[in-house]
């Protein structure tokens, strides 16, 4: 809850015009806050003081907690670039253009819509020196070039002069400019050379680059009639919350199995990068996997496009919207939808000719039989008052005959060496065309379903994560077949709770929450009031999209003496809101601060670094099933989140119905291997010490040799256990001539790994390793004891050991070895090692 401190936060956000002593009680009913209200001089509720020019609100001891307001939308003060000139001249060579972020001109060129407006919250600049001295910078690039300061030349690199780039641009005007009279055409069209020759002298530019960039320099600003990117914006529904949820599907009927059928043959290859099988073993039953049959229909083709010259220095969320606002735009795709699948980045998959239904001609020519390498200049579109001009570009049509040549050894031409991966993830792409509104896409081939969290036990307070279920999928080939390979996955994520639960949540550290909430995506909950002055801009951010922030930083706690909210008031002692619109988004020197219990994280954030200690093996249980259930999981959830019933054999994709899919699992056929006779290296065979032993040491040739050392490190253990365990190994590597006249030559004691960031136990681990190696160089074998499992110690250690110590390595514990002192095993309880 916010109290008498937050009014002028949310006043500052929320509200037009002056605010009287009523609008602070609807306030007051309207979010539930406790604001105190101002009444005529002399009439004060509370002790604080009221200035001329700005209030000083004291919190007194009364009340009962303390609370953080937040500050939306910028990086951190420290993350920008300081103002300088020679910081500046050099980002006035960027392009795209560091004022306005259109690509084909830069801040030196006149061609800038934007030079003289008052500087954008979205401009590169802002990003660059930070929102309260993007103005200032703009300014001062208007200086610079009515003082024609020459462009800015790095010292350091070994570019060409002005006088060299002036030659050389002189030599590729002669086939440019032959039909250009002197003027002011000619003019542009140099410094459009010299900037050409400069970029590809730096190695930066393409030919496409030169052609295309001559082009968007010809173009007019006019936005008149284009397709705008607020109209996809604002119609972009924001998801607040999580659906019902649903258990894991662990009865539902599923499909007979999908007998694999294929006619055997020796390759005919006469090289491959591994050896070739020469038969298989003679199969005893039949095993289902987690693969599904693909099937071309028959004349099926697929093709390659790409949108060019997306604006640089947008964010992935904005790239998106310009790229939907061009399908809307476009004939060729708004008209063709259920043909093509995309990323909403820049690629298209296409199992349909899209180019045949364009109307006029490529910019740029292609190939002459296929049209491949073709561009086009579609219509442009309008990013706010920009003009934004994008391209349509051909790559290529799939070579799928080259697929089959790959897959089958009984081709005449049969291609073991074939590179199938552009194929593959075209493939992949066209899949995620079927995913259903049931789930949201994490990556290009991972998807989650909605309804499939649960919450993931630990502390009493853990109110921040949960755990949502998924599947990630690519296609393989086989052998003559192609298949989907799809998999169960499992990963934490955050709950859409508001930032104050967030920040009670003592699972994490202080420090480690606030770092965090800086990642994620946040919803203002509340709305603005009202404002007849202004009503349409009130609507527009009242809009579910316009709500959407991030955070900048956390402000001070109320207790701060510190603490103060400046601004005037009008004769009748009311509050005078300024620049209430301007700065909704807030910015360095005006911040807009927000009550956190109306800030709510928003759901399917993915928590994206290593879990708590604590969680791990709750996650693990979470994650973890049985074969049935796995079983139900990828072939009745996982196939229907794509749109296909496991009960109804091949059926086409429904996102792309060039591919048919039997969406049950594939039963391939299978042989057990008979148990190997272990023949150890003191000749005693098959000497396995007990039915719990687990790993065979017998003749392990990296270990052979009189040299081998061995380093020890230990974590927390009893000095007594320790000398135990490590004789009882010594024992054992002795009985089975493993290791022989190896030695320790090393141990260190290694405490305080427990409850620590991940990166403080890896740095320590390694640094213990590495001060042991610097007496011993030629120590080549190490191994952890420690008290009772840990995964992030194991893990950090195996990580130094395996990357970038070069050692073999082994991790015992204490618990399954010793009890009450007393040895209760004749082989030590390891983990995986290398």
């Amino acid at each position: 809850m916010l109290l008498a401190s937050g009014l002028w936060g949310v006043t500052n956000s929320l509200l037009g015009g002056y605010v009287t002593n009523e609008a602070v009680n609807n306030i007051s009913l309207r979010f539930k806050l406790f604001l105190l209200s101002v009444f005529h001089h002399g009439e004060l509720p509370v002790p604080y003081t009221i200035f001329p020019s700005y209030f000083y609100i004291q919190i007194t001891h009364t009340i009962s907690f303390l609370i953080s307001t937040l500050h939306i939308g910028f990086k951190k003060m420290s993350d920008f670039e300081r103002l300088t000139e020679p910081s500046l001249r050099r980002h006035m060579n960027d392009d795209p253009c560091v004022i306005c972020g259109t690509s084909g001109h830069d801040a030196y060129d006149g061609a800038c819509p934007k030079l003289n407006v008052p500087t954008a919250m979205d401009s590169p600049l802002a990003r660059i020196y930070g929102p309260g001295k993007a103005n200032a910078a703009r300014q001062t690039i208007v200086k610079f070039r009515k003082s024609k300061k020459p462009r800015y030349q790095d010292p350091a690199e070994e570019a060409t002069t002005d006088a060299n780039v002036e030659v050389l641009a002189r030599v590729q005007l002669e086939d440019q400019t032959q039909n250009i009279t002197e003027g002011s055409a000619k003019d542009a069209t140099m410094d459009a050379a010299k900037d050409t020759v400069k970029d590809t002298v730096k190695g930066t530019v393409t030919e496409e680059d030169v052609m295309l960039n001559r082009i968007l320099r010809s173009i007019g600003r006019s936005t008149e009639g284009l397709r705008a990117v607020r109209d996809i914006t604002q119609t972009d529904p924001v998801e607040t919350c999580a659906p019902k949820f649903v258990h894991v599907p662990d009865k539902d009927p599923v499909g007979p199995g999908n007998a694999f059928q294929s006619e055997l043959a020796l390759s005919r290859a006469k090289k491959a990068e591994f050896p070739l099988r020469k038969a298989f073993a003679q199969a005893s039953s039949d095993v289902l996997t987690n693969h599904f049959e693909v099937r071309f229909k028959p004349k099926t083709r697929f093709f390659i496009y790409e949108i060019l010259k997306i604006p640089g220095g947008k964010s992935k969320r904005k790239a998106k919207y310009i790229f939907k606002a061009a399908e809307e735009a476009w004939g060729m795709l708004r008209d063709n939808k259920q043909y093509y699948a995309t990323d909403h980045v820049k690629t298209i998959v296409a199992w349909k000719n899209l180019h045949e239904t364009i109307g006029y001609q490529p910019v740029i020519l292609g190939d002459d039989g296929t049209q491949a390498g073709a561009i086009w200049q579609p219509k442009a579109i309008a990013d706010g008052n920009e003009r934004v001009q994008l391209f349509l570009k051909l790559h290529h049509e799939l070579k799928l005959d080259g697929l089959y040549r790959y897959m089958d050894a009984r081709h005449q031409e049969s291609d073991p060496e074939f590179n199938f991966n552009p194929i593959i993830s075209a493939l992949n792409l066209a899949i995620t065309s079927s995913m259903t509104s049931s789930v949201f896409q994490q990556s290009s081939n991972k998807f989650f379903v909605k309804d499939g969290y649960v919450d993931l036990p630990g502390k009493r307070s853990l109110k921040s994560l949960c755990t949502i279920r998924g599947y990630y999928f690519t296609i393989k080939p086989g052998i003559q077949k192609i298949f989907l390979n799809v998999n169960p996955a499992t990963n934490a994520f955050f709950r859409p709770i508001t930032v104050g639960e967030f920040l009670s949540d003592d699972t994490f550290s202080e420090d480690e929450r606030v770092r965090l909430l800086k990642t994620l995506r946040l919803y203002i909950e509340y709305e603005r009031l009202p404002n007849k002055d202004n009503q349409y801009q009130i609507n527009r951010l009242n809009k579910p999209h316009n709500r959407v922030k991030s955070v900048f930083e956390m402000g001070r706690k109320f207790s701060d003496p510190s603490m103060r909210f400046l601004n005037s008031t009008d004769p009748k002692n009311n509050i005078h809101v300024e620049k209430h619109l301007r700065n909704v988004n807030g910015n360095e020197r005006e911040p807009v601060y927000y009550p956190r219990e109306y800030l709510r994280i928003l759901p399917y954030q993915i928590y994206k670094k290593l879990l708590p200690e604590e969680l791990i093996d709750n996650m693990l249980k979470l994650a973890a099933h049985v074969p049935d259930t796995s079983r139900r999981l990828v072939e009745v959830e996982g196939m229907e989140s794509l749109g296909l019933n496991p009960r109804d054999g091949e059926q086409p994709l429904p996102g792309c119905s060039q591919l048919l899919i039997n969406p049950t699992m594939l039963k391939i056929p299978s042989a057990q291997l008979r148990a190997l006779t272990i023949s150890y290296g003191s000749g005693t065979p098959d000497a396995r010490p007990n039915d719990k032993a687990q790993w065979n040491l017998g003749k392990l040739k990296s270990f052979s040799t009189l040299l081998a050392t061995l380093a020890r490190s230990n974590l927390q253990l009893d000095r007594e256990d320790t000398v135990n365990i490590y004789n009882n190994f010594n024992h054992l590597l002795s009985r089975y001539n493993v290791c022989s006249g190896a030695k320790c030559l090393s141990s260190a004691f290694v405490q305080g790994l427990r409850g620590v960031l991940y990166v403080s136990i890896k740095a320590t681990i390694q640094e213990s390793i590495q001060s042991m190696k610097q007496g011993h160089p030629r120590a080549d074998f190490v191994i952890i004891l420690l008290k009772n499992k840990s995964i992030p110690v194991y893990s950090a250690f195996k990580d130094v050991v395996d990357r970038y110590e070069a050692l073999q390595s082994l991790c015992m514990t204490k618990a399954p070895n010793i009890k009450r002192g007393a040895l209760i095993r004749t082989s030590p309880s390891t983990w995986p090692t290398s």
